[in-house]
Order: C-alpha cells, then sequence, then structure tokens
C-alpha cells in the first residue's frame, strides 16, 4: 500500500485515521527533545557567535572612536597648518614688499654712484689739470729761484769763495768769457762755457795762482750739475791759462752729487741764506 491508498483509508476511516495519528504523533514526539537539543546547540553556537560579534562590534566601536580621536586632532593640526600658511603668506608678502623697497633703493643707489663717479671723474679731471698747473707753476718756481740765487751768487760769490780759500774775486762778464775763449777752443766748448751760470775769475790764497771759478748753481744740486761745472772747468783748463776751478752752490745737494763733488775735487757752497728753500720736485718725490 502507497501513501496515496493510505490517504484515501484515513478519509474513508476515521478510526484509522486517529490510530495512524497517534503513531505519528508519539514518533515525533520521541523525536522532540533531540530537536530541542539541536535547537539548544544551535541557539547556544548563534549565542557565542553573536556575542563575539558584539565583542567585535565593541572593538570597532573602540578604533572608531580612537579613529575620530584621532581625526579630530588631525582637523585641529591642518586647521593649525592652515593659520601657520596663512601667516607665512603674509610674513612672505611682506618680504615680498621689502624685496621690491630694497630694488628701488638698489637702483636709486646705482643711479647716485654713478653720479658720484661722473662728478669724481670730472674732478679727477680737474685735479689732474690742477697738478698740472701745480707741477707748471713748480718748475716757474724753481726757475725763478735758480735766477734769484744765480743773481746772488753772481752779486755775493766774493763772500761765498772768500770762505772757500779765495781772494779778490771778480765776476767776469759773458761778454769777456767769449773774447777769452775767442778762437782758443772749438764752437760747441765755447757754447757750453758760455752757459755757465757765473764764472769768477780769483787768487787762490793757498798758492797766490790765478784761477777761474766756473759755477754751476741751482736750487738742490745734482750730479749733472756736478758735471757739468767739472766739463766747464775743463775747457778754461785746455785754454793754457789760468786754472779752470769746478764749483757747485744751492740751497742742498743729494748724496751722489755730494759724492762725485768730492772725488772731482769740485768745490760746493751752500749758503745758510738759502738752506730754507723747498724743492718742489723733492716735496713731490
Amino acid at each position: 500500500m502507497n501513501t496515496l491508498e493510505i490517504i484515501r483509508e484515513m478519509r474513508s476511516d476515521p478510526a484509522l485515521a486517529e490510530e495512524l495519528r497517534a503513531v505519528v504523533l508519539d514518533e515525533e514526539l520521541r523525536r522532540l527533545p533531540e530537536a530541542v537539543r539541536e535547537l539548544v546547540e544551535v541557539s547556544k553556537r548563534h549565542d557565542e557567535h553573536l556575542a563575539e560579534l558584539d565583542r567585535n562590534v565593541a572593538e570597532l566601536v573602540e578604533v572608531s572612536k580612537r579613529h575620530d580621536e584621532h581625526l579630530a586632532e588631525l582637523d585641529r593640526n591642518v586647521a593649525e597648518l592652515v593659520e601657520v600658511s596663512k601667516r607665512h603668506d603674509e610674513h612672505l608678502a611682506e618680504l615680498d614688499r621689502n624685496v621690491a623697497e630694497l630694488v628701488e633703493v638698489s637702483k636709486r643707489h646705482d643711479e647716485h654712484l654713478a653720479e658720484l663717479v661722473e662728478v669724481s671723474k670730472r674732478h679727477d679731471k680737474r685735479l689732474d689739470g690742477i697738478d698740472a698747473h701745480l707741477v707748471r707753476l713748480d718748475r716757474r718756481v724753481g726757475r725763478l729761484t735758480g735766477s734769484d740765487f744765480e743773481a746772488q751768487w753772481c752779486k755775493k760769490a766774493p763772500a761765498y769763495l772768500g770762505s772757500r780759500g779765495f781772494r779778490k774775486v771778480r765776476y767776469v762778464e759773458v761778454a769777456d768769457v767769449a773774447d777769452l775763449l775767442d778762437g782758443l777752443c772749438d764752437d760747441e766748448a765755447r757754447e757750453d762755457l758760455l752757459a755757465a751760470d757765473g764764472v769768477h775769475s780769483a787768487v787762490r790764497k793757498a798758492d797766490g795762482k790765478s784761477v777761474y771759478v766756473v759755477c754751476e748753481v741751482s736750487s738742490r744740486i745734482h750730479r749733472d750739475d756736478v758735471s757739468r761745472a767739472l766739463a766747464r772747468a775743463g775747457h778754461i783748463a785746455r785754454l793754457g791759462g789760468p786754472e779752470g776751478v769746478a764749483c757747485v752752490a744751492g740751497a742742498s745737494i743729494d748724496d751722489l752729487a755730494a759724492q762725485e763733488a768730492l772725488t772731482g775735487g769740485v768745490i760746493v757752497v751752500i749758503p745758510p741764506a738759502w738752506a730754507d728753500y723747498e724743492d718742489p720736485e723733492e716735496d713731490a718725490s
């Protein structure tokens, strides 16, 4: 008998249906405790799983809180950075303004320096002109001083040479010197001797001999003055007459000239009245 037949029989026979229900229900009831235990086990596992979920959720909540706190801190830091950035931007803007002002000031300084350079150049040119003018004036003063010394020498030679061992000192005019040399030496030697600053006839006290003192006068005596005096005195000596004596006179004498005068036997005269003269060329050096 299959299931359909059993169902038709139960419908047609209420007593059979009741007996079958009792049998089926008894079996189900017997299986109920096991099913309940299974449900209890399943419920326990669900409870454990839910508890674990609760713990996980609680942990997630804690993590979320920490994240929220961290995010809040980050928000505060970002806000501070924004403020710092704003202040930096303001400071940079101020620096830009200051740099722009400095650039303008530097430009003005450059322009001012350029003007000063031009002024300095003009002043330098003027100073160069003044220096050249002063040099010319110094030379003129030197020439004037030399001329004054020559005039004094010609006038006071008896006194100057008298203290150097000579007497009867007489100034010889240029014309007389020319007459003295006429026909006795070549033209070059004649012109050289005529260019002497002073020629004096004198008697040397030591031996009583007549001599011609040929003198070169200069504000400051240099080697070339000594050399000229020696050369011009030599022209006199070659005439075969009175001896020629070389002499130099001035306000001062340099070392090389003094050494050459000593070696050549040249008389050096430095009058005390001339000693206060300041040589422009010596001052410039």
